[in-house]
């Protein structure tokens, strides 16, 4: 990376303008990365149990499961649907095990659970608090006996 980055700037056929450009760019990319954006174990995790269960649960619509954390101004963050144990337990089972023990269903039902919750908060509706998902992911039904 760093010849690549020498390279364009000892390139003499270009005018300096178009020599900035690729430079600009590399500073940006190590700028973000200096910021200390990153993704949290838990949503990793969470990515990988929800590729499974796309791959063992064709049932399932795979946009709705929501492994993202946000917090936003206030009270409202989101949390990532599997908690990592939850995440690890997908993960260590094949697809016929996930069918069988019906983690399929309680996934589902799950995911229907939080989608309802966050419509309601952003709706207005009363029992809508979308800090709190209907419930804390402690207290949540296990998916993953």
């Amino acid at each position: 990376m760093v010849r690549w980055l020498l390279w364009q700037f000892a390139m003499p056929s270009f005018p300096p303008a178009a020599r900035a450009v690729p430079a600009l760019f590399a500073a940006a990319f190590f700028g973000l990365l200096s910021t200390g954006a990153s993704f949290r174990e838990d949503e990793i995790e969470c990515d990988h149990a929800a590729s499974r269960l796309a791959e063992c649960c064709p049932e399932l619509q795979a946009g709705l499961l929501d492994c993202s954390y946000s917090q936003g101004c206030g009270s409202e963050t989101y949390e990532p649907w599997l908690s990592i144990p939850e995440s690890e337990c997908i993960r260590a089972r094949d697809c016929r095990e996930i069918q069988n023990a019906g983690i399929c269903e309680r996934v589902a039902e799950r995911t229907a659970a939080i989608q309802a919750e966050r419509e309601r908060s952003l709706n207005g509706e009363a029992g809508g608090d979308a800090g709190s998902e209907g419930l804390d992911a402690s207290e949540r039904p296990a998916v993953c006996p």
